[in-house]
């Protein structure tokens, strides 16, 4: 299969994607990419470790709520504050300040929500339809097509995404929650239209590259509708449904890719 990644971050969401859904084990991957091998490896891995340990990051039920009761109670037993006149604090001393003390304070909460943030990113990036941070996910995708002027560019991050949303449905699939899979293959509908567009574009100033681009989604079509065929052929029948759908989905998106 042809993929189409832009830097080590989209290798690393590619890689998570295909080994996450069966498409490839790890070592496979690396195979497949050895001029960043050695650099992938531990990233990948990492990210793995991660996804794999998602509902442990989860907070408990009632966190927040026990959290703003405590809070509340707290602020209740503090004596009130005397309010100081403005002549007082015209003529108070002022108290000495230890610079490099809240220099060093601010530089912790830089690196602190510089953590927190990349953890995000990197968590949304994993997400489902129907979680948390899939919304989160979205929105830095539509953030990275707003920044994007080039249409190759673009058409290639909107193959990437149908990819992405094809992924997704699959592993709904396997983890048999079918009730989101509706809105799924909406979203991976109007995806492939997106992407065709993308591409409609690219042919204007570009055919040879529209057509390099093509064949590739092509590719990357035709390997998912594989992968949703034999799922359709294993899977109980409760399931046979939703599969049906999606496979009728991306039928058209060949379909029209072909003529």
């Amino acid at each position: 299969m042809k993929n189409l990644p832009e830097n080590d971050s989209d290798l690393i969401a590619l890689a998570l994607e295909q080994i996450e859904s069966g498409q490839e084990s790890l070592d496979s991957f690396l195979l497949q990419h050895p001029e960043h091998a050695q650099e992938l490896k531990p990233e990948i891995e990492a990210a793995l470790w991660l996804h794999n340990r998602k509902p442990g990051l989860d907070a408990r039920p009632g966190f927040l709520n026990a959290s703003r009761t405590n809070m509340m109670t707290m602020l209740r037993s503090m004596p009130p504050q005397k309010k100081q006149s403005t002549f007082s604090r015209i003529f108070t001393r002022p108290t000495k300040r230890n610079t490099l003390l809240e220099v060093l304070s601010l530089l912790t909460l830089i690196v602190c929500i510089g953590f927190v943030t990349h953890n995000v990113v990197l968590m949304s990036r994993l997400s489902l339809p129907g979680e948390p941070l899939y919304s989160v996910k979205l929105s830095l995708e539509r953030s990275r097509l707003a920044f994007t002027f080039d249409p190759e560019v673009e058409a290639r991050l909107q193959i990437q995404m149908t990819q992405q949303r094809t992924s997704e449905i699959i592993e709904l699939i396997l983890d048999k929650n079918y009730a989101t899979i509706p809105a799924a293959a909406e979203r991976l509908d109007r995806q492939l239209q997106n992407s065709l567009a993308a591409l409609d574009e690219v042919e204007r100033t570009d055919p040879a590259k529209s057509q390099e681009l093509n064949l590739a989604y092509q590719d990357t079509l035709s390997t998912e509708s594989m992968i949703l065929t034999i799922l359709l052929d294993t899977y109980p029948p409760d399931a046979t449904q939703y599969i049906e759908t999606v496979l009728q989905i991306t039928h058209r998106g060949l379909a029209e890719l072909q003529d």
